[in-house]
């Protein structure tokens, strides 16, 4: 459908028996919404800006739906949240991800290479926006955590690459199939703020928890 056909048929409906009020580009928000982790400024610009034009139209739309908005202006992503039902007798439009514990493993250092750069913690001792992860290095570190150890290395190496590519699909990690490197997508401080960072650090590698505690408490301002 071509700009000009939206604005035609705008009246009429999109299709036959159209009853809906959002307009076109509401629309392709809502449908992004519903079948995606999030979007972003930064993955989508021209969908970003149609949210920003349509965000109460698409608020009250998933408000139907017993959903929530949540729009982080800071890092320009938005995302939709279930809210429970009172009665709990309303089946729930989002499953809750359940992550396995290589995908946790895989989180906890996409965090933690974020808050560093964030932070200036790096190498040049030089503060960042973005992080970049080699795929190399996160399989390397995931099968080092005492939680995800395996007697068998190459089922544990599998089940680290299967993880990485499972949040390279989500955009957790940004980048192709055979890139070599990957950015770290704000996102993850959305879904992993800082309180749930120190309780997955605890479980995944408690040795290093202690370290990690201190780093956690001087950048609370972040979460």
């Amino acid at each position: 459908m071509t700009v000009d056909e939206v604005g035609e048929d705008q009246a009429q409906g999109y299709f036959p028996g159209d009853t809906g009020t959002l307009k076109y580009d509401g629309r392709r928000v809502l449908r992004q919404l519903l079948g995606k982790t999030y979007i972003s400024s930064e993955s989508d610009s021209a969908l970003w800006q149609a949210l920003l034009e349509n965000e109460s139209d698409v608020r009250s739309a998933l408000s139907d739906l017993m959903c929530e908005l949540r729009v982080d202006r800071d890092r320009e992503i938005a995302m939709k949240w279930q809210v429970p039902a009172e009665d709990g007798d309303l089946p729930s439009l989002i499953r809750p991800r359940q992550y396995t514990r290589e995908e946790a493993a895989v989180m906890l250092i996409a965090r933690d290479e974020l808050l560093r750069a964030r932070t200036g913690d790096t190498d040049d001792g030089q503060m960042r926006l973005e992080a970049w992860l080699d795929v190399e290095e996160i399989i390397d570190s995931v099968m080092a955590f005492p939680a995800v150890a395996d007697n068998r290395p190459d089922l544990a190496r599998a089940r680290a690459v299967t993880a990485v590519e499972s949040l390279r699909k989500l955009n957790v990690l940004v980048g192709r199939p055979d890139a070599t490197r990957l950015k770290v997508s704000p996102v993850i401080e959305v879904l992993l703020p800082i309180s749930k960072l120190e309780e997955l650090a605890r479980w995944l590698r408690p040795v290093a928890a202690p370290d990690m505690q201190n780093e956690i408490q001087g950048t609370r301002h972040d979460s």
